[in-house]
């Protein structure tokens, strides 16, 4: 594994990379968390049949803090910063997976005609671009009210960290650490930019994705509204099947890596 800094048009962010010689794979983490969250398929075959690439979004980690959050803090800055990365790598074509805001991330690079060949998210919900869409897409509760407020306290950004893994499973303490790391001005701003002009319908990219989209989400998960994805018309759904984990909250691949990593693996060979 192998760590970098490379400069992008929205600062310096840190990479992260496995020594495999196959093909590329971008993992993408979710809101206030960081690369490292992504350890267990860094340390498992993946890694080693894959050439998995993850970094920390601005504002996240060991990247920088966004010099103009208006631009850099939002779906489409975060897209155009994971297309930097890979031209940074000089990545010409790549395996995305995108775990909660990642897969938004995800959804938003193929949106701007990214070099995305397949796509899997975790923890997504493809919503529509109207503010009912985005309640319907999300179950309300404290916990992703946090995800949107920019100053969390101790006990908030612990309640935040376990929630975002599972409520009633141990929450990894790096979790903690990454979201007290993480520059508040990040869920602010993007949230706010939600719906802006910019963003890309995101109901409609899943719908009629151009790549293999996968969807693998924890049956547990307490962020997301399960049923809502599964009414979806996707044109180009992997296997048409959505999978749930069952006893699996929001990070299935944390939680359950080596089913996660078996079906990510399936998914990459095509």
């Amino acid at each position: 594994m192998q760590k970098q800094r490379v400069e992008t048009r929205h600062g310096r962010l840190e990479v992260m990379t496995s020594a495999g010689k196959g093909a590329p794979v971008l993992l993408i983490h979710g809101n206030s968390a960081c690369k490292e969250v992504f350890h267990k398929q860094f340390e498992s075959d993946l890694a080693h049949d894959f050439r998995l690439i993850a970094f920390d979004l601005p504002g996240h980690g060991a990247s920088a803090d966004a010099t103009d959050p208006q631009k850099s803090y939002t779906l489409h800055g975060y897209a155009q910063a994971a297309a930097d990365v890979l031209k940074a790598l000089e990545v010409s074509s790549v395996a995305v997976f995108g775990w909660s805001l990642g897969g938004h991330i995800g959804l938003e690079m193929i949106a701007q005609q990214a070099p995305v060949s397949r796509l899997m998210i975790t923890g997504t919900p493809p919503f529509a671009k109207d503010a009912d869409a985005v309640g319907q897409a999300f179950v309300p509760s404290d916990a992703l009210q946090y995800g949107g407020q920019r100053d969390l306290d101790d006990a908030q950004a612990a309640s935040y960290a376990r929630h975002v893994v599972h409520p009633d499973k141990p929450t990894p303490e790096f979790m903690v650490d990454a979201v007290r790391r993480t520059d508040g001005l990040t869920r602010q701003t993007m949230f706010e930019n939600i719906l802006a002009e910019n963003i890309a319908d995101q109901q409609h990219v899943a719908e009629n994705c151009p790549v293999p989209l996968a969807i693998l989400n924890g049956a547990e998960d307490h962020f997301i509204n399960n049923a809502h994805i599964a009414s979806l018309n996707y044109k180009n759904l992997w296997e048409e099947t959505i999978f749930l984990l069952p006893q699996t909250g929001h990070a299935a691949f944390l939680e359950k890596p080596q089913v996660f990593n078996r079906i990510l693996s399936r998914f990459l060979r095509g």
